[in-house]
């Protein structure tokens, strides 16, 4: 069984805020995450995402940031560059 969980709200409203939060969490409980590449229409390999094999969960979009040890998360937006279009 698959589940898809889709985080909505108006610009600004902390969605990828709080998808860092859980992140944040599951590594602190012990879960992995690997990178997850998706091979374009181009045949590059973009990451498009971090994978947590231990609950079968891919969160899309990229961490960024690390200024004064901050990090950030990225969500959707970051991802639709590698498959060539917006939407």
């Amino acid at each position: 069984m698959r589940n898809i969980v889709v985080v909505k709200g108006i610009s600004g409203s902390g969605k990828s805020s709080r998808v860092f939060q859980i992140i944040k969490f599951l590594e602190h409980l012990g879960c992995e995450f690997e990178d997850f590449m998706y091979l374009n229409n181009e045949s590059k390999n973009r990451n498009i995402g971090i994978l947590c094999k231990d609950l079968n969960i891919l969160f899309f979009g990229k961490k960024y940031g690390y200024e004064n040890g901050v990090e950030r998360w990225q969500g959707y937006d970051s991802v639709t560059g590698a498959f060539l279009k917006a939407s």
